[in-house]
């Protein structure tokens, strides 16, 4: 368990965070573990023998590998960084995982001391929470155990984890969760108004429909769980591919009423946007998939 001044967290004014060193006392002694900015990159006993030390991405939570005693391993991920696996240097598996949506082991195999898990943050085995920085998430209930350092100005539910969508978004600080960013089928149409393509547009922007559409606007599916809520930004990038991404569009979701539509969308409704563009771009921008990042900054939690 991390010290009680770590898991207070009393000031957050801007969100941020900073950590120093942490102490878990048991059986065998005093465990000290050493950060370099969030990432853990080493545990050592009270007299500072090393006990394991950690290769990290330069990413947040992104483990490579992990040394402990003479033993290297190392980790797999999933899209959420949840560890799936640890592999020894002959590339067998050392260690598996399986978790359910919010983050609770129902498989391990193996015997590997391993502190990453669920979205590649530690696991507390004394307390069967994982430390999620400015908090602790208890991922039996779904829900961190501690209130959120900025109450209201995140949202009204002190508690909540990633608003309730832990397939889509993670909370590395225990503060806010993420943006998403994914490969979606991104359609194009033709930005003329009432028409050809108004079917499939079908905005309720606060009780009114709109007279135009215009460069940017999207639409989402009004599916009986709205994959994303009204006034999140949306960016789409080029097609995915390695390499530099050039912006190419900016818009806000503003559509409650696309509706989903098998025919017409042959992907599931949080896995594309319809975006409305001047009618020569449209026609030169078509149907394909791209990388899209949609960011709610509304949402809260």
């Amino acid at each position: 368990m991390r010290s009680a001044s770590e898991k207070q967290a009393p000031e957050f004014p801007n969100r941020k965070n900073s950590f120093s060193v942490a102490c878990n006392i048991d059986s065998l002694g005093t465990t000290n573990y050493l950060y370099d900015g969030f990432q853990l990159n080493e545990e050592v006993d009270q007299s500072g023998n090393a006990l394991a030390r950690y290769s990290q991405d330069q990413g947040i939570d992104e483990p490579l590998a992990e040394l402990r005693s003479t033993t290297t391993s190392y980790y797999e991920r999933d899209a959420l960084n949840s560890i799936t696996s640890l592999s020894s240097t002959a590339a067998t598996l050392a260690n598996t995982y399986s978790y359910d949506s919010f983050g609770r082991l129902t498989n391990l195999t193996g015997s590997l001391t391993n502190p990453f898990q669920y979205t590649g943050r530690e696991f507390d085995s004394e307390t069967g929470l994982l430390f999620d920085r400015a908090r602790y998430l208890d991922s039996n209930i779904g829900r961190f155990v501690g209130e959120d350092p900025i109450e209201f100005d995140g949202g009204i539910n002190f508690f909540a984890y990633v608003s309730n969508d832990p397939v889509d978004s993670v909370d590395p600080f225990g503060l806010k969760r993420t943006c998403t960013t994914r490969i979606m089928l991104v359609t194009s149409y033709c930005s003329r108004g009432p028409g050809h393509d108004w079917q499939h547009y079908k905005p309720k922007k606060k009780g009114g429909k709109p007279s135009s559409v215009s460069r940017g606007d999207v639409a989402v599916a009004n599916s009986s769980s709205q994959p994303y809520p009204y006034g999140c930004d949306v960016t789409v990038d080029n097609a995915a591919t390695d390499g530099d991404w050039k912006t190419e569009y900016e818009g806000t979701i503003h559509d409650t009423g696309a509706g989903w539509d098998a025919k017409h969308h042959d992907v599931l409704p949080d896995a594309w946007i319809d975006i409305w563009l001047p009618c020569r771009a449209a026609r030169n921008y078509g149907k394909r998939y791209r990388t899209v990042t949609i960011c709610c900054g509304s949402c809260g939690n």
